[in-house]
Parts: structure tokens; C-alpha cells; sequence
């Protein structure tokens, strides 16, 4: 786009100069018109076609990867962009005005309404006030507007429909938080099953009376929530361990692990020493055994669905799901068949790989597609690998090096070789 490059250069030259604070004005200004350019290169985008670049049939891929936005940029994005080219472009001017600050306010509350029909009728009540108001205000007066307009809607499933969990990415310690929301038989069937573990005080360490008990009440509440679901699923997947866990370590992990180690598990946590203790017997019931340069023994299967016992082992080579730059670990994965099952590709370990369902939907079965691409793996390399347009990407990501196959690989490659055979 070669008409922006005056602009650019322009802003180039203005950051190496003194700023004063009768500049801010006009710097919100231009962060304002640039946002709006870009949602409307965003809506170009989208028409054009524009994730054929990088092999997709999903627009989000082409920000994501083309460009390096995160999946939550990019969604805000195009719900912009959607909002104001196609769901409400009677009012994409006004919108266009505001502040950059309201503008995103008005697209994530518009988002709670029950019935999208109402939207364009409380857009049209809004941006006549919006530019009077403080952020604060406008947050509440459409907050205010949208539970009259979802009021009125008398949906006796709204609850229902409403309802989620979303659990969060680990944080710096290794946990994570969660969050959701549930219609109120379930969220009475919850308070009273974990009510039931608070007051049996579960969690409590062996051999200290209740009356010594010197836990929180939110340290309580959440170890009675851990107690109940070990409870819930120690009755029937006793064999493999709570929830069917897999930890993935190599042999050396094992025999010399350190009070610090943390290992990569199929949930996508971290797990110490200590953690995998927590979780309970017969979490070791299945391993994958790995050759000294880490690619792993083959298993095999004639069944059209992978066994548990090839996840564990996609789990050891795999980890996460192997589109590049992907880091969804394998309980977030399908097993996909790198040739399809229905052109005859087998449901053994070199023909299955992990895809997260985001990749796995947009993954090119046929293998014919010019314009998407699909997984792969040659005989030269044993990563499964992403083919597009002839070249093959593999997932360098972080998580992705955590898998222990890989590892052993890079501890392989860096190792001295022995010299080869006279002769």
C-alpha cells in the first residue's frame, strides 16, 4: 500500500521529535483515524479473501500469522469491522467519530444483547449522547439500556443460553484462574455439592485436628472444589488416574528429576513433582518409549478412531497441537489423519497428528486446495509439519518445544557423535 508510505515517513520523523502536552489532542486524533483505516483494510481483508496468503479458510489466520495479532485482537477487530461494513453501516460515521476508547466500549456491550435486532435501535439512542458522556458514563448508560432492552425479552432459557467456563491461560506460578457463568439449577447443584466438601473440611492435611485447621475460607472453598472433583471422576476412571491425565517425561527426566522440574502434561499445565503426587495412583499406567535421537516406537491401530494409548504417544511427540506457532495442548486437540481416512490413510501413529480444532477445520483434507494448506510430514524430517504453496512451516512455538521427543532431539543434535567405522 505504497499511498501510506508519505504518511509513515511523516511519523518516523515525528517520533524523534519533543512532544508537549498541547500535542496529546491531536495524537488522539490520529490514533483515531488510524483505527478506523485499519477496520476498514480489516473489512478488505475479509472480502478479498485475504487468508489464502497463509493457507486458510479462516480470515482470523491471516492477522494472526500474516501479521501477529492475537487471537483476541483479531476478534475484536472483525467484530468491528462487521458491525460497521455490514451489520450497522447506517451508523459507521458517527461510529467513526467517537473516541477510540468509546468506540470500544460500544462494540462490547452491543455483544450482551439478547436480540442483535435491538442493536441498531440503542446505536442510534447512544451516539446521539455518546460525545457528551465520559467513558464511565457511556459504560453505564448502555449497560443500564441493554438490561431494558433484554428485560423486555421474555426468554424464559436466557440463563441457560447464557451459560460458560473458560479457564485461563497458566500464570507466572503455573496456575490459572477461571471464570463463567451458570443458569441457577446449576449453579445450586454446585454451591451445595462444594458446601458439602467445605464443611467435611476436605483438603485438610493428614493428622491435623479440624480445630487447628489454619486455611482461609477461600483456601477452603477451593480445596473443597479439588476434593470434589477428584471424587467425581476417581469413581470411574480409576485406572488411568484423575481425568485421564498424561504426563510427558523422558527417561532421564525421570531419573534425575530436581524439586524444581516441571513437566508438560496433556491439559497444557505444568506439573512439579509434587503436583503429579496430588493427582493419585495409576497415573504412570501407559508410557511411550522413545529411540535415542527421540523419534517414538510406532503404534498401531485398523480403527477409524485413535486409542487412548496412541494419544499418550502423540502426547510424548506432539504435545501441542503442530500447526506452527499454535500452543493448544492435546486435551484442546482432535487426532486428525495427515492422509484421510477416506483416502485409505491409516489410523497408526506416523498418520496421526494433533490439531487443535481451529486448524483442524481449516486443514485442506484433499491435499488439492491451491489456496489452503494442510498437515504433513516427510521422510526427512519426523515432525509433522504444515504444507503450503510448497513450503513446510513447523511449530517452533515454546509449548511445542516442551514435547519430549523434541528434546531429546535437541539433546541429541548438540550432543559430540561418535566417529564413523574405519573403512
Amino acid at each position: 500500500m505504497g499511498q501510506f508510505a508519505t504518511v509513515l515517513a511523516l511519523l518516523r520523523d515525528a517520533s524523534t521529535q519533543q512532544f508537549s502536552h498541547e500535542d496529546f489532542s491531536e495524537l488522539r486524533e490520529i490514533h483515531r483515524m488510524l483505527a478506523n483505516l485499519t477496520t476498514e483494510a480489516a473489512h478488505a481483508a475479509r472480502l478479498s479473501d485475504a487468508n489464502s496468503e497463509v493457507g486458510s479458510a479462516k480470515i482470523e489466520d491471516y492477522f494472526t500469522e500474516a501479521h501477529g495479532m492475537s487471537r483476541a485482537e483479531t476478534r475484536e477487530l472483525l467484530t468491528r469491522a462487521e458491525n460497521d461494513f455490514i451489520n450497522y453501516p447506517q451508523h459507521r460515521c458517527a461510529m467513526w467519530s467517537l473516541p477510540w476508547n468509546k468506540r470500544i466500549i460500544i462494540d462490547r456491550e452491543l455483544q450482551k444483547l439478547d436480540d442483535p435486532k435491538e442493536a441498531p435501535f440503542l446505536l442510534k439512542q447512544i451516539l446521539d449522547e455518546a460525545h457528551d458522556l465520559t467513558p464511565e458514563q457511556l459504560t453505564t448508560q448502555l449497560r443500564q439500556r441493554t438490561r431494558r432492552c433484554n428485560d423486555t425479552n421474555d426468554d424464559p432459557f436466557r440463563a441457560e443460553k447464557r451459560r460458560k467456563f473458560r479457564i485461563s491461560k497458566p500464570d507466572v506460578d503455573g496456575g490459572r484462574y477461571f471464570s463463567g457463568y451458570l443458569p441457577a439449577y446449576a449453579a445450586s447443584l454446585l454451591k451445595t455439592a462444594v458446601r458439602r466438601s467445605f464443611n467435611q473440611h476436605a483438603g485438610l492435611s493428614h493428622g491435623i485436628k479440624v480445630q487447628d485447621d489454619r486455611r482461609t475460607y477461600d483456601q477452603r472453598m477451593a480445596d473443597a472444589f479439588t476434593h470434589l472433583i477428584k471424587r467425581t471422576e476417581d469413581t470411574h476412571t480409576a485406572r488411568t488416574g484423575c481425568a485421564s491425565i498424561v504426563v510427558s517425561m523422558t527417561a532421564e527426566d525421570f531419573e534425575n528429576f530436581r524439586l524444581g522440574d516441571r513437566f508438560a502434561t496433556s491439559t497444557g499445565d505444568e506439573l512439579s513433582i509434587f503436583d503429579i503426587a496430588r493427582l493419585g495412583p495409576a497415573l504412570h499406567d501407559y508410557f511411550a518409549l522413545h529411540t535415542p535421537d527421540g523419534n517414538l516406537i510406532s503404534l498401531t491401530n485398523t480403527q477409524r478412531t485413535a486409542t487412548f494409548l496412541q494419544r499418550v504417544a502423540l502426547l510424548a511427540r506432539d504435545l501441542v497441537c503442530t500447526h506452527p506457532g499454535c500452543d493448544a495442548p492435546l486435551d484442546e486437540c482432535d487426532v486428525h489423519h495427515i492422509i484421510s481416512f477416506l483416502n485409505g490413510g491409516g489410523t497408526d501413529i506416523e498418520n496421526l497428528t494433533l490439531l487443535c480444532r481451529h486448524h483442524h477445520t481449516s486443514n485442506d483434507d484433499t491435499h488439492r486446495k491451491p489456496h489452503r494448506g494442510h498437515a504433513t510430514r516427510t521422510p526427512r524430517d519426523p515432525r509433522v509439519g504444515f504444507s503450503h504453496k510448497g513450503n513446510i512451516k513447523y511449530n517452533e512455538s515454546p509449548a511445542a518445544r516442551r514435547a519430549s521427543s523434541q528434546r531429546i532431539r535437541t539433546r541429541f543434535a548438540n550432543s559430540p557423535q561418535p566417529p564413523p567405522p574405519p573403512g
